[in-house]
């Protein structure tokens, strides 16, 4: 007499529990990589500007003449410029320019007060860029919504009138962080992170 074996399985509540624990698992672990993502893009933009501050810095030294980093704040790009003497103006460095910043990512320091411990004298942002005139990269007329990091040609931080600054100074956030990029008066660039929940400046 042949029998018959019932085929095994899942009951619909033992996979309803499956999905169930799955949901959990996941509600634990989404708000974890969203804070991941979150803090990787923020850091990736910060490493950005530093390296393009970097590179401005060299190629003020490499061409005996002034460059700058050109934040526009209005459009959330960055890109480095270095000063034409013989056609008195300003010139983009094709390589890599612009660079945008990150979705969600944007020039501000939120509710942050005071600079980054050894750097600047108040927070604020480095003066914004100029169109530059005859003989003169710091002249011409304001560009509105701006900031320019400047080095002369032997690497130093300069202001607008050509004397050596310690205020160059850039700073992004994305609503709960803060990452800065600072620029003392000898040269050295460092930059910052801050929680706004703590309002204190950890230098990366």
């Amino acid at each position: 007499m042949l029998v018959k074996k019932r085929q095994a399985g899942f009951s619909l509540i033992e996979l309803m529990i499956v999905v169930m624990i799955g949901l959990v698992i996941a509600a634990f672990s989404v708000p974890g990589f969203l804070q991941a993502l979150r803090n990787y893009r923020i850091g990736g933009d910060s490493q950005a500007i530093k390296n393009e501050i970097l590179l401005a810095k060299m190629r003020a030294a490499a061409n005996f003449t002034r460059s700058r980093v050109f934040f526009q704040r209005s459009n959330r790009t960055f890109r480095t410029q270095l000063w034409n003497k013989e056609t008195d103006a300003w010139e983009d460095v094709e390589v890599g320019a612009p660079q945008p910043l990150s979705s969600g990512v944007a020039f501000g320091f939120g509710d942050m007060t005071t600079p980054p411990p050894g750097t600047q004298a108040a927070l604020g942002f480095a003066s914004g860029c100029m169109t530059g005139s005859a003989g003169n990269p710091g002249g011409g007329t304001a560009i509105g919504g701006t900031a320019c990091t400047m080095f002369n040609s032997r690497g130093f931080p300069v202001d607008n009138g050509g004397a050596a600054t310690g205020e160059n100074a850039i700073y992004i956030t994305d609503s709960e962080s803060v990452q800065g990029a600072t620029i003392i008066i000898t040269g050295v660039i460092q930059t910052w992170r801050a929680e706004l929940a703590t309002d204190t400046w950890v230098e990366r």
